[in-house]
């Protein structure tokens, strides 16, 4: 679907159709025609990544550690959520 033009061949959409309803089928392809549209635009602007994501297995900081600068820290565990609460 990002490929231009954006077809989707028969034997994807049929496989794809054995695992989602119609309704979640639609809802997919909006997701990534926005996620699409969100990159070129982006791309135009020439909008750099900033950085908030990195991959678990490489984030090497402890739990609740602060990031860079600015960013959030992890949110503690809500008590009701807790083992044995």
């Amino acid at each position: 679907m990002t490929a231009t033009p954006a077809e989707v061949p028969d034997t994807v959409y049929g496989e794809a159709a054995k695992h989602f309803s119609e309704a979640q089928l639609v809802e997919l392809a909006a997701t990534a025609a926005m996620e699409n549209y969100r990159a070129r635009l982006n791309r135009a602007f020439l909008v750099e990544a900033q950085g908030f994501y990195r991959p678990a297995a490489l984030d090497t900081r402890p739990a609740g550690a602060a990031r860079d600068a600015g960013e959030f820290l992890d949110r503690p565990t809500p008590p009701s959520s807790r083992a044995g609460a």
